[in-house]
């Protein structure tokens, strides 16, 4: 069996947002995301129905709500599905060992927040891409965040950057041999705000 092509997602950074003093008020924190390929699942029926019970039992998902999912039609650039964010490093260990045929595990990041508690009606917050949001703008990636409420959704264009393409070439067990870049991601820009932090905490505390 010869290699396989395939384009992948490239994630471009989030934007930081700042006080006026240049004080992080956000951050990306580096996470690992579950994917399935619904082009690398058994051919043969059955076996792929045992797929879907295998990575259903593991997530918590329905396997019929999966089944389904991967049927549908080509609609996106990267044709995947993610399946969970922010994986704990036993079931990272478990999908990379190729226990599950077209489960891949991918670097993502998660945006967090300095005391949240203080600055979350001013920021906001931004979360993970909808199958909305992707109909809405088909040029979103389902790994890409977007802003949901505050300054994060205000300003989501100018925070979110543009993700990146790369030619993957695997072999026959989905083994990435070779990289290729098609376009490289621009990161998010960063935005400075007027928001004095100290004196926010200072007065939340009060």
């Amino acid at each position: 069996v010869g290699n396989i092509n395939n384009s992948g997602i490239t994630q471009a950074s989030r934007g930081i947002i700042t006080d006026r003093f240049g004080k992080k008020l956000t951050e990306n924190k580096v996470s690992f995301s579950a994917f399935l390929y619904p082009r690398d699942l058994p051919k043969e029926e059955e076996a792929r129905l045992r797929v879907f019970a295998s990575i259903s039992k593991l997530f918590s998902l329905n396997p019929e709500d999966l089944a389904e999912e991967s049927a549908r039609q080509k609609k996106y650039l990267e044709n995947r599905i993610l399946i969970e964010n922010d994986l704990p490093e036993e079931t990272v260990l478990r999908i990379a060992s190729g226990e599950f045929p077209g489960l891949r595990v991918e670097e993502n990041f998660e945006r967090s927040y300095a005391a949240p508690l203080v600055f979350s009606h001013l920021l906001g917050y931004a979360g993970p891409v909808r199958n909305s949001d992707l109909s809405i703008n088909p040029d979103l990636a389902s790994t890409d965040i977007v802003g949901r409420d505050g300054l994060e959704r205000q300003y989501d264009n100018y925070l979110r950057g543009a993700h990146g393409v790369e030619l993957l070439t695997r072999d026959s067990l989905g083994a990435i041999k070779e990289r290729k870049i098609i376009k490289i991601p621009v990161g998010g820009l960063n935005l400075e705000t007027t928001i004095d932090a100290e004196f926010q905490e200072y007065f939340f505390h009060l």
